[in-house]
């Protein structure tokens, strides 16, 4: 199993950066994301717990339950199919917290680890690297999007 971990302050104000995120059918907005769609509603709130949302990056699809949410706090999920089915996805936690200049710092760990056997112990640590970065440039763009 690999976690990746990415926490940064973002000047922009809690409720704006959380709709961001919140918006499962909007990720298509975020760099190297094909498109994605809301393919179920959560139980109390539309994109809150017990929704799925949809996410293509090319050539992978993923199918992303929402386990927990609380507004403006938290969002867990967790990837319960995927095309190509090459991974197995314990758990994805992004935590929101209002910062004292009206900032929001943004905590977001994900662990998962490779089905292939032998393999994909070689291929999570670069995978990891991967991810990580590309969950920093997904912050960097919320920021912006939630400033402007």
């Amino acid at each position: 199993m690999k976690t990746i971990e990415v926490q940064q302050d973002l000047e922009a104000p809690i409720e704006r950066v959380f709709a961001i995120f919140a918006d499962h059918g909007g990720y298509g907005r975020f760099r190297g994301i094909k498109a994605a769609e809301l393919t179920r509603e959560g139980t109390r709130e539309k994109n809150g717990e017990g929704a799925q949302r949809k996410i293509e990056l090319g050539s992978v699809t993923l199918w992303e339950d929402i386990l927990a949410y609380e507004e403006n706090a938290l969002i867990e999920y967790r990837i319960v199919k995927a095309k190509p089915n090459l991974i197995h996805h314990e758990l994805g936690r992004q935590r929101f917290e209002r910062l004292p200049n009206g900032g929001t710092r943004v905590h977001w760990t994900s662990t998962f680890k490779f089905r292939i056997p032998v393999v994909g112990r070689f291929l999570e640590p670069r995978a990891a690297a991967q991810f990580q970065q590309a969950f920093a440039v997904m912050l960097r763009t919320v920021e912006k999007m939630a400033r402007a």
